[in-house]
């Protein structure tokens, strides 16, 4: 074969491998790009939850999630049902300013977090009965695996945090207590956070517009 057919398929050859690479890159912003359109991140989140609930027959639906690659989390209108079709928990709103590459690391970095209008109710009825939310521990205690006692501690840091509209009810009949509580603004600062002893210090604290009630009998 001579030398200026050799240069020529070497030639044609490095054009076809440069098109397959922009082709590639092309096809890979197309999905990243698509990846960020709140739409598309909604409607593959609403599958999952269609999926979880198919699956491990659990009433659970979203309303729409916003993710702002890399470290911005938006959830809204997230709802799950107890076996009653009670309420076992509603999230209006949770906006989270999360360094997601750093899960890799092992490393949980929330510069803030913010959550508007929840509710959620834990109840257990007469002695021997198991809380409401058992059915969803059992679901995934199929899936628990053995946690690797050689892996890499995590590290965790919360910058400011709001709680706006919050309703809880805690009853144990086998207890004995009845606890409500009704979270109108809470706003705090974390300063510091220590799994080894667990120890959280607070640098800010302020709580508005919150009442809540305990009963106990015997």
């Amino acid at each position: 074969m001579k030398p200026r057919n050799h240069k020529k398929i070497l030639k044609k050859s490095l054009v076809i491998f440069s098109r397959i690479i922009a082709i590639f890159f092309a096809v890979l912003l197309i999905i990243v790009t698509l990846l960020n359109v709140p739409a598309v991140q909604t409607s593959i989140t609403k599958k999952i939850a269609a999926r979880i609930s198919r699956d491990y027959h659990i009433d659970i639906s979203l309303g729409t999630v916003k993710i702002a690659l890399p470290k911005t989390l938006s959830v809204g209108q997230l709802f799950i049902a107890g076996r009653d079709r009670d309420t076992l928990l509603y999230l209006n709103r949770l906006d989270v300013d999360l360094g997601i590459l750093g899960l890799l690391r092992n490393e949980v970095r929330i510069k803030s977090i913010e959550i508007d209008q929840l509710t959620g109710n834990v109840f257990r009825g007469s002695p021997g009965s198991a809380y409401n939310f058992q059915f969803i521990l059992d679901a995934f205690a199929g899936d628990s695996l053995t946690p690797e006692t050689s892996a890499a501690p995590w590290k965790i840091s919360v910058g400011k945090s709001s709680l706006k509209a919050i309703k809880g009810r805690f009853r144990d009949e086998t207890l004995g207590m009845d606890a409500l509580i009704d979270l109108g603004n809470l706003e705090i600062r974390v300063e510091s956070i220590d799994l080894n002893s667990l120890s959280i210090v607070l640098a800010e604290l302020k709580l508005e517009n919150t009442r809540g009630k305990l009963e106990q009998w015997t």
